[in-house]
């Protein structure tokens, strides 16, 4: 599979829209970092929840990411996800990306996913 196939295959995976475009002979997929960006939120927001509810649980955040898999937690295989700290009132986590290199996001408790780390 070529690289605007499998940028095409990521973005409806993900259901999202992906258009590419041919610059000087070099096909880019201004979509993909859409979908990358995507991607990275959502395992955050996804894991965020998953610490909550094993807060609920144990009356503290998890510094383990394993641990957020049996609250129902998906990591996809291509993001990598590292709790940075995690104790009885906080929480802070990063998410990094196969496709996106030198490119880290970040939640905290109760925020929103941000670019940048912890």
């Amino acid at each position: 599979m070529g690289r605007t196939a499998s940028a095409l295959f990521a973005c409806a995976l993900l259901g999202v829209s992906c258009t590419s475009a041919s610059v000087g002979g070099q096909e880019t997929l201004d979509q993909v970092d859409k979908a990358t960006t995507l991607q990275l939120e959502t395992t955050l927001r996804n894991a965020a929840a998953a610490q909550e509810t094993f807060r609920a649980n144990t009356g503290s955040y998890t510094t383990n990411p394993n641990v957020l898999q049996s609250e129902g937690l998906n990591v996809p295989p291509e993001v990598t996800l590292s709790i940075v700290s995690g104790d009885p009132t906080t929480f802070c986590m990063e998410a990094t990306h196969t496709r996106a290199a030198g490119v880290t996001w970040h939640v905290v408790t109760g925020g929103a996913p941000e670019s940048g780390s912890c």
